[in-house]
């Protein structure tokens, strides 16, 4: 189905499951693997899960966030809008931009710092969510949470997807990932929480004040995993940044090798992230990453 029929659909869905919310224009955006977003006057986002891509639907995204509510400052999505079958639903937007690296390091010191004081408020409260709050939100404690899986499917999953391409496009850097993935298998496993798992640029926005997070967005991927995960992404802003956060968050003193768990999570976001640019013809991404990755896999802490 082309873009234009998918907006028109997506539209009268909207339309017809809330009649009192009125727009004029919609927009998609279907970048994710997980969701198809439609974006209602610039205003309004509703999010539509690809299923068979996310197994629980929007009904665990929808339970964190209302057990979360009074847990934490920052801004999260909102979803005033359900549909009465629980397939799609929409929340005010959150008016913010991407916190892109290259946007962080304009950002004064006192900004950078307060926007990492605001991710580790955001972490804390996430990862101490107690289950049984979320459980009592969908009303009853599901099958089976969703889970990252352990060390060693994780490796093998990587593995699968991400070293053909680098190993046609990058043959002599290769045999380092490689050994990554053997190496990431064999590494323990760590204490479960609830995790966003999505950690990224796209998820944290800036506000039009360039001072601070305006919010965090996108639930879609939360699940059980280890919470190091969660800071994986924040070397991207700089090797000062997740030491920063760190400490300022709540769990510090209970998850000490955090940092160490999270800089190997950091490495294998880089090796994924290259695999993808390769086979999407990212140039200028995966230039940039291979680069860079050697000098990531060779601080690798033991």
């Amino acid at each position: 189905m082309v873009a234009g029929a998918i907006v028109a659909e997506l539209s009268a869905n909207v339309r017809a499951a809330f009649p009192e919310l009125h727009f004029s224009h919609a927009t998609l955006n279907a970048r994710g693997e997980d969701h198809l977003v439609l974006v209602l006057d610039d205003r309004y986002v509703f999010r539509f899960p690809r299923y068979g891509h996310h197994p629980t639907g929007l009904k665990l995204e929808l339970a964190v966030l209302r057990a979360m509510q009074g847990r934490c400052a920052l801004p999260m999505p909102d979803y005033r809008y359900v549909s009465p079958a629980g397939d799609f639903a929409g929340y005010e937007m959150i008016e913010g931009v991407e916190l892109t690296p290259p946007r962080f390091a304009t950002l004064t010191r006192p900004a950078q710092e307060r926007v990492l004081e605001q991710t580790a408020g955001f972490l804390s409260a996430l990862h101490t969510l107690p289950l049984n709050a979320v459980a009592l939100e969908l009303g009853g404690a599901p099958q089976a949470w969703p889970s990252g899986g352990s060390q060693a499917e994780s490796a093998a999953d990587g593995r699968a997807r991400r070293l053909g391409p680098i190993a046609r496009a990058l043959p002599d850097l290769a045999p380092s990932v490689d050994n990554f993935y053997d190496r990431f298998a064999a590494r323990p496993a760590a204490l479960e929480r609830l995790t966003h798992s999505d950690v990224t640029c796209d998820h944290l926005l800036l506000a039009p004040s360039g001072d601070r997070l305006a919010g965090i967005i996108d639930f879609g991927d939360v699940e059980l995993g280890d919470p190091a995960y969660d800071f994986a992404y924040l070397w991207s802003y700089g090797d000062w940044a997740p030491g920063f956060v760190f400490d300022r968050y709540s769990l510090r003193d209970q998850d000490p090798d955090l940092l160490d768990r999270g800089f190997w999570l950091f490495a294998r976001y880089r090796i994924a992230r290259l695999g993808e640019a390769l086979e999407k013809g990212w140039t200028d991404v995966a230039s940039e990453i291979a680069a860079t990755l050697p000098a990531v896999l060779a601080e690798l802490p033991s």
